[in-house]
């Protein structure tokens, strides 16, 4: 039997730039996240 996954993505934002990884470390707590995703480019 194959397994099938789904995961919806539902943001307010996407952000970049220096100081982001504060920020978003900042609101994951105060969501009490205990798993992320990275998405990410060679850029």
């Amino acid at each position: 039997m194959e397994h099938e996954y789904a995961f919806e993505m539902a943001t307010s934002g996407i952000r970049s730039g220096p100081g982001v990884t504060r920020e978003a470390e900042r609101d994951l707590s105060q969501l009490k996240v205990s798993r992320v995703m990275v998405v990410s480019d060679e850029h």
